[in-house]
């Protein structure tokens, strides 16, 4: 069992259920509840939601280790899971069976929300996506990097997509006429979902970097690879500024104001930017497995920070300091 939990990440899916949930009860019920309205999708059909996001996220993970059993040998000997601790072909009938279920799950809650044909897209899209990601687009140039920002940014965005067509259909005209779906959640969606994308690049990008030994070996054509170190510090670099300017317009974007008297606002956000500050320089700094992996995990801390954010946001809604129009 312990294997195989090695190889799903429990800690990456645990990130992908915070974050849903986070989405869920301090963005979406937050801005809702100053408008005097509630979450309408049940709480079992969300549940199902997150469930098949993690189903399919785990599969990912799988069949990225199964095809990176070569390079993987060279670039984290240690960490070899499969054909070494759980044989191949168990690894591929455990891929195939949680795709199958986070597929079908999925679309199922596409039914049951009213999404059907767009749900069973995105949820087709994102279990072939990281097939092809394992078996071809990770080695290219940028392509595996752009295609899991994009899955990460999408897993930020789904709990929105999905409670809408409850909204609409519950409230009516109430929910259309304040404008909530337009000029309040999706603005701070939007801003969520690119901190998430470029956090998710710069974080592909130093993996890249941590693996370029072993990828070079086999053919691989990263960003790493083929530009270079300093080239990829430099496009990390340039990545980073722009979550921090995401970062300011959490305070100062349209149609979002936030009082000057929010002060807990401010200082939490300061923090986020002296990390992320922090962070360029250790991607310099970086020069070695340890440094990138060390990058690496920094990343996270730093996602989970932006994503702890929505706690403090939902606690100034309540309490007024935040002004949605």
């Amino acid at each position: 069992m312990l294997p195989f939990l090695r190889l799903i990440r429990p800690w990456n899916l645990f990130i992908v259920v915070f974050t849903m949930y986070m989405v869920r009860y301090f963005l979406v019920a937050a801005v809702l509840a100053s408008w005097d309205m509630h979450l309408v999708m049940p709480e079992w059909l969300f549940a199902l939601l997150v469930a098949s996001v993690v189903m399919i996220a785990a599969a990912g993970y799988i069949i990225n280790d199964y095809f990176d059993i070569k390079i993987d040998r060279v670039n984290k000997p240690g960490e070899v899971v499969v054909e070494k601790e759980v044989p191949r072909r168990a690894a591929m009938a455990a891929h195939f069976v949680l795709n199958a279920l986070g597929v079908l799950t999925g679309i199922f809650v596409s039914w049951k929300s009213g999404i059907f044909s767009m749900g069973a897209l995105v949820f087709v899209f994102a279990a072939s996506g990281l097939w092809f990601y394992s078996t071809d687009f990770k080695r290219k140039f940028l392509w595996g990097n752009l295609l899991i920002s994009l899955l990460s940014c999408m897993i930020a965005a789904l709990p929105v997509v999905y409670e809408l067509p409850f909204l609409v259909n519950h409230f009516g005209k109430q929910f259309v006429q304040t404008g909530v779906s337009y000029n309040s959640v999706w603005v701070i969606t939007a801003v969520l979902c690119g901190f998430a994308f470029l956090l998710s690049w710069v974080r592909e990008l130093v993996k890249d970097m941590e693996d370029a030994e072993g990828d070079r070996q086999f053919g691989c054509r990263t960003f790493p690879i083929v530009m270079g170190m300093s080239a990829s510090k430099i496009l990390g670099t340039i990545l980073l500024l722009l979550v921090l300017s995401l970062i300011a317009m959490v305070l100062l974007a349209h149609p979002l104001e936030v009082e000057m008297n929010s002060i807990y606002s401010f200082l939490y956000t300061c923090g986020i930017l002296i990390l992320t500050l922090i962070l360029v320089f250790l991607l310099w700094k970086a020069k070695d497995k340890e440094h990138f992996r060390k990058v690496s995990m920094f990343i996270k801390v730093i996602m989970l920070a932006g994503i702890c954010y929505w706690f403090l946001f939902a606690w100034m809604l309540s309490n007024g300091y935040w002004l949605i129009r």
